[in-house]
């Protein structure tokens, strides 16, 4: 995750931020979803790599996002609020645990997964192209 987020700083300067950020959320979104399905511990490994991956373009895609569609005077706030969000977040995903406990690990993979996949149609209907 680390070292990809790296690379897609680098990508994320030179494409367009709303398309990677699409890009990644479908990916994730997919892999997630793959766990739900996969059959052998090796398709597991595989599906939370490509997961982990994705998830790497999120970052420098959204703050660079918000520097060049919110004014100076309010950066700092919008900043701090995407920042509390990624946190907040964090911790509703231990609600998943709820999922699991009444429908199963697999279920809970295919249900985030497919959540994941309603994002990315918002996130194509919402996010506005690189300015």
């Amino acid at each position: 995750f680390a070292i990809t987020s790296l690379f897609a700083g680098s990508l994320a300067d030179k494409y367009n931020r709303k398309y990677l950020t699409i890009g990644s959320t479908l990916v994730w979104s997919l892999a997630t979803y793959t766990t739900s399905i996969a059959s052998t511990y090796e398709e597991i490994v595989i599906s939370r790599v490509v997961m982990g991956l994705a998830c790497a373009f999120t970052t420098p895609c959204a703050y660079t996002l918000l520097k060049d569609s919110i004014s100076n005077s309010k950066l700092s706030f919008a900043n701090s609020l995407y920042g509390s969000g990624v946190y907040f977040g964090g911790g509703l995903s231990s609600l998943s645990i709820l999922l699991d406990d009444n429908f199963g690990w697999r279920s809970t993979c295919g249900i985030i997964g497919g959540y994941g996949l309603v994002m990315a149609v918002l996130t194509t209907l919402i996010l506005p192209n690189d300015p």
